[in-house]
């Protein structure tokens, strides 16, 4: 999954909102902290679906806003 600047944001502030460490997060994550604080910053392009499913229950995070996807998305045939 390709993740954009608007998801990284979105990611540093739940994990915050949850009081988490980005260390926290990574070892939940199964990766380094340097690896994590790639992805909030904006310079790892490629989640995986196993990330993102981790994230999702880890952090609370609302996929669809994750992952922009809006009812004008949904439209699309």
């Amino acid at each position: 999954m390709i993740i954009d600047k608007y998801n990284n944001i979105y990611l540093r502030e739940q994990r915050e909102a949850h009081l988490m460490t980005q260390e926290q997060v990574a070892k939940e994550l199964g990766m380094t902290r340097s690896n994590y604080t790639k992805i909030e910053l904006g310079h790892y392009d490629y989640l995986s679906i196993k990330h993102i499913k981790k994230l999702h229950s880890l952090l609370d995070l609302d996929i669809n806003t994750f992952l922009n996807i809006t009812d004008k998305d949904n439209n699309k045939q």
